[in-house]
């Protein structure tokens, strides 16, 4: 009985397996910006210094921008990968509205802030805090730093 048990179980497994796997190649290949944003994709943080432009500056963060949706991951000033924030955004015009969702930072989660940025080639330039609302929906645009700019280059392969 355990045998017929276990041959059972492995038989649903393995069509299982096949089945999925048989069905994701039968998908379409999508392209690389399917939702046709320039801000499509995956972006490593850069610094320029001197004039030159480097993506080993500190903190090291990578970005993902999707439809809508965005992730990022960094490094705290210790090197430790752990300042993470997702969320949505919406754009108009050249404003992005990110509304963060999650964050290793508990404070943070329900912000709302209004980033001007620019895509021009594979460089995202952002400038920071235009507008910057609490989770409580206090304003603290006036408190926030001004001319806080980050630069990211395009991800790749």
């Amino acid at each position: 009985m355990k045998n017929a048990i276990a041959i059972s179980c492995a038989a649903l497994f393995a069509f299982v397996l096949l089945y999925t796997k048989g069905s994701a190649q039968k998908l379409p290949q999508k392209s690389d910006n399917t939702s046709g944003s320039a801000l499509d994709g995956a972006w490593q943080r850069i610094y320029s210094y001197r004039g030159n432009t480097a993506t080993t500056g500190e903190p090291k963060e990578f970005v993902i921008m999707y439809n809508g949706f965005f992730s990022s991951v960094g490094q705290d000033s210790t090197g430790h990968w752990n300042v993470t924030h997702a969320g949505a955004y919406e754009v108009s015009d050249n404003t992005l509205k990110n509304s963060v969702r999650y964050s290793s930072h508990p404070e943070r989660i329900g912000v709302t802030h209004w980033v001007e940025f620019a895509v021009k080639g594979d460089t995202l330039t952002l400038n920071w805090f235009r507008k910057f609302i609490t989770p409580q929906g206090q304003d603290l645009t006036a408190q926030m730093p001004k001319g806080v700019t980050s630069k990211y280059i395009r991800a790749k392969k």
